[in-house]
Order: structure tokens, then C-alpha cells, then sequence
């Protein structure tokens, strides 16, 4: 009866056909085994060793970008690191007030005038600083 259904079924071909790719798969692994390798191109070097370890390297034109690079950001992550809001806060007010410093006297003496510069007072202050 287990070969009538299996015969209905396809069974008993599967099973051959298994047994088979069974026997090819037993050919092909007696040849596999493990085979370091290393390809080399014009970016750099890279490899795959038996002990499971995986090796890259650059070529020199291409290490010196890197480096370079990193360099730069490392100077640039210490600048910003270094960075103190607060200082340049008071760096931008100091400049600022230093350009504007004429234009405050200026208004300052226009304003002294205008407050003692008309009146009695005005005039004692005008005649006691001429005599």
C-alpha cells in the first residue's frame, strides 16, 4: 500500500532524486576545503586568513587622504571642544563697543550741551569754565 500512495504521490521519485543530490553533495565535499585569499587593487589590500581573521589595508596614496583627513577632524573636534560661548560673547562686545566708542562720546557731548547748554545754569557752567 506505502508504494501504491508513494507511486500516486511521487514519493519514491523524490527519494531517488534525493539520494542522488545526496551522493553529488558527498563528491563535491571531499574536494572543498578552506582557501585563504588576498585580492589586491589599486584602493588597497584585503584577505580572509584560516584562522577566521580578516585583514584590509589601504594603499599609501589612500592612507595619506585618511589620515590627513582625520587629522583635520580631530583639530576641528578640539577647537570646538575648546569653545567657549561665553568668552566670545564678550570678545564680540568688547570689538563692538570699541567701534561704536566715537559715536557714544559724540552723543554724550550732545547731550551735555543740550542738557547745560541753554538756561542760567548753562550760561554760570559756560562762564566758569572760560574763567
Amino acid at each position: 500500500m506505502g508504494s501504491l500512495i508513494g507511486g500516486l504521490l511521487g514519493t519514491n521519485r523524490l527519494t531517488n532524486q534525493s539520494d542522488q543530490m545526496k551522493e553529488v553533495a558527498r563528491e563535491y565535499a571531499d574536494k572543498a576545503y578552506f582557501r585563504p585569499y588576498t585580492v589586491t587593487t589599486g584602493f588597497g589590500t584585503t584577505g580572509y586568513t584560516p584562522d577566521g581573521g580578516f585583514t584590509s589595508a589601504l594603499s599609501q596614496p589612500y592612507q595619506d587622504i585618511m589620515g590627513t583627513s582625520l587629522a583635520g577632524a580631530g583639530r576641528l573636534f578640539e577647537q570646538a571642544a575648546a569653545f567657549d560661548p561665553t568668552q566670545r560673547g564678550q570678545e564680540i562686545f568688547a570689538e563692538q563697543s570699541a567701534l561704536l566708542q566715537p559715536q557714544f562720546q559724540q552723543q554724550a557731548q550732545q547731550l551735555q550741551q543740550s542738557l547745560f547748554g541753554s538756561g542760567r545754569l548753562g550760561l554760570r557752567l559756560a562762564g566758569n569754565q572760560q574763567a
